[in-house]
């Protein structure tokens, strides 16, 4: 049997810094390593975040189970959103929707997302949507393009692997202006767009 777990009453340095910029910026390209509570950070983004009504948290496939019992135990110490589909409904705080990466390269998720309109996605290991060139990625900047008003958090202990264009995209959909990498506003070939880092 495994120890119990310690009752998370404070946050991490990382986690009040991470969630103190996004409220304040609107978005958060955020590489928070492993063990550094990005779950706790998720759960409470759509809280600090200002006028949030409807959130979308991605996250892998495989932690899903994961997911579920991490957003429990946190429930004990910490106040969340509503869980879009949840047995219960508190009037006032936002409501947030969960959907898996391997759903994106489906219409299924271009519908939901236009069906609920989120006025905030939260990606959970970012580096999933770090091709560009892959299906899934290029679906959901073509949401993005569509709708730029949303806000985005990305997080990931992981963000490049090879090079800056393995967070580019990501970066420039959440600090918009304020990235320090730009591209030209040209149209898309092919689902890809062509980097330049900013002058």
């Amino acid at each position: 049997m495994s120890p119990a777990r310690s009752c998370p009453t404070r946050l991490q340095r990382v986690q009040a810094l991470a969630l103190l910029e996004a409220s304040r910026v609107g978005g958060l390209p955020g590489p928070i390593g492993t063990g550094h509570g990005k779950e706790l950070t998720t759960f409470l983004m759509p809280m600090v975040m200002p006028a949030c009504r409807v959130a979308c948290l991605f996250i892998p496939a495989n932690p899903l189970l994961q997911f579920t019992a991490e957003r429990d135990y946190y429930g004990a110490h910490w106040r969340r959103p509503n869980l879009a589909g949840g047995r219960w409904f508190r009037p006032g705080l936002p409501v947030l929707h969960v959907i898996t990466y391997n759903k994106l390269p489906s219409q299924e998720a271009t519908d939901l997302l236009e069906r609920i309109r989120p006025d905030l996605v939260i990606l959970n290991e970012a580096h999933n949507l770090k091709d560009p060139k892959a299906s899934r990625t290029g679906r959901f900047l073509r949401y993005f393009e569509k709708r730029p008003e949303t806000r985005l958090v990305a997080m990931s202990g992981t963000f490049a692997s090879k090079s800056i264009k393995d967070y580019a995209h990501l970066s420039r959909l959440a600090l918009r202006e304020g990235s320090p990498c730009r591209w030209p506003i040209t149209s898309w070939r092919s689902g890809v767009r062509r980097w330049t880092r900013a002058r």
